[in-house]
C-alpha cells in the first residue's frame, strides 16, 4: 500500500500528451477515510477531599488521501494510504483542603502509523539517468508526555492565588529515507534515524484579590520553554537526480522561551457601570532564528454601561508597541 506501480507496458514521456498509455489506465479512485474513537473515563472519589481521574481515548484512521510528488519541474498527485493510530490517556489525583487544592496529573499521546513512507515510480522520461523513482517521508511514530501539578489558595474571601508547572518531553526515532533513490547517485545519511527530542517546560502564578467591594486586582507571569536537544549534523544532500552537486546544512534546532507579565484592574460601580485598565509585556527569546529576541509592550482600558435592561455597551481601546533584536 506504500509503494505505487505504473501499469505493464507504460510508456514513459516528458507530458501527459505524449503518454500513450494514459487514457486506459485512468479512472475513478475513491478520496476519503473511515474513523473509528473509543473512550473510557474514571472517576473514583474514596473520600470528599480525595478524587482520582482517569481518562483514555483511542483514535483509529484507515482510507486513502492525497499526496504531491515532483522530478525537478513535473509533478505528479498521489493516492498516499491512511492507517494509523493515536492512543491518549489523562490521569491524576486531587486533594481539597480548607483553603487550598492541588491537582497532580500525567498527559501522554503516542502516534502510529503502518505507512510511514510513500514510493512511486516516475510516470515521466527521467530528468536524469537513474531517476526513475521517488520517495516521500510521512508522518513518523512519535509520542510525548507530560507530568504536571496545579493548585490553588485562598486567603479569606477576597484573595486567592493559582499556579501551575508542567514538564514534558517529545521524541521521535523514525528511520530517515535516503537522500535519493538514484543507484548512480550514492549519498550517505549521518546517522540512520532522526533521534529528535524536545523538552518542554510551562509554569504559570496568577492573584487575584478584591481589597474592596466593587475593585478587583489581578497580576500574572506565564513561562514556556521549549528546548530542541536533537542532534545537529552535517548534512551533505543531494539537491536533485538532475544537479546533483552535494551542498552541505546543518540542522537547525528551533527553540524558544516565552514570559509573559500582566497587570489588571476593574471597577464596577453601583449603577452598573464599570471601568478597566491593564498592563502587559511579552519576551520572546528565540534559539536560531534571524530574530532572536523580541519585546511587546501593551496597554489598555476599558468601559462599560448598561443600556437599560437586556443591552450593555462596551468600549475597548488598546495599544502595543514591539522591539525586536
Amino acid at each position: 500500500r506504500a509503494a505505487l506501480a505504473l501499469p505493464a507496458g507504460w510508456a514513459p514521456a516528458v507530458d501527459t500528451a505524449g503518454m500513450t498509455a494514459l487514457p486506459a489506465a485512468l479512472g475513478p479512485l475513491s478520496i476519503g477515510s473511515d474513523r473509528e474513537d473509543f473512550g473510557l473515563g474514571l472517576v473514583v472519589t474514596p473520600s470528599p477531599r480525595l478524587r482520582y481521574d482517569l481518562d483514555y481515548r483511542h483514535t483509529a484512521r484507515d482510507g486513502t488521501g492525497l499526496a504531491r510528488g515532483a522530478f525537478l519541474v513535473q509533478s505528479a498527485e498521489l493516492p498516499r494510504a491512511l492507517d494509523d493510530r493515536t492512543e491518549r490517556l489523562d490521569a491524576g489525583v486531587s486533594y481539597l483542603a480548607d483553603d487550598w487544592q492541588a491537582r497532580l496529573g500525567y498527559t501522554g499521546s503516542l502516534y502510529s502509523t503502518d505507512v510511514a513512507a510513500l514510493r512511486w515510480q516516475n510516470a515521466y522520461q527521467p530528468v536524469a539517468t537513474g531517476a526513475t523513482a521517488g520517495a516521500l517521508a510521512l508522518e513518523p511514530d512519535n509520542e510525548a508526555h507530560q507530568l504536571s501539578l496545579a493548585g490553588q489558595y485562598r486567603w479569606g474571601s477576597s484573595t486567592r492565588v493559582t499556579g501551575s508547572v508542567a514538564a514534558g518531553r517529545m521524541t521521535q526515532d523514525e528511520n530517515l529515507l535516503a537522500f535519493t533513490l538514484n543507484p548512480l547517485l550514492a549519498t550517505p545519511l549521518p546517522r540512520s534515524s532522526a533521534d529528535a527530542e524536545v523538552d518542554t517546560l510551562h509554569a504559570d502564578l496568577r492573584l487575584s484579590a478584591r481589597p474592596v467591594a466593587g475593585l478587583q486586582l489581578r497580576a500574572g507571569y506565564t513561562y514556556d520553554d521549549r528546548d530542541n536537544d536533537t542532534p545537529v549534523a552535517d548534512w551533505a544532500y543531494v539537491v536533485t537526480d538532475a544537479d546533483p552537486a552535494a551542498l552541505s546544512r546543518e540542522n537547525p534546532v528551533y527553540g524558544y522561551t516565552r514570559q509573559r507579565f500582566e497587570l489588571a484592574g476593574d471597577y464596577r460601580y453601583a449603577t452598573g457601570f464599570s471601568t478597566g485598565a491593564g498592563l502587559g509585556r511579552v519576551v520572546m527569546s528565540r534559539d536560531q532564528a534571524e530574530v532572536s529576541r523580541t519585546t511587546e509592550d501593551e496597554a489598555w482600558g476599558r468601559a462599560q454601561a448598561p443600556l437599560g435592561a437586556a443591552a450593555w455597551l462596551r468600549l475597548k481601546l488598546s495599544g502595543a508597541a514591539r522591539d525586536a533584536s
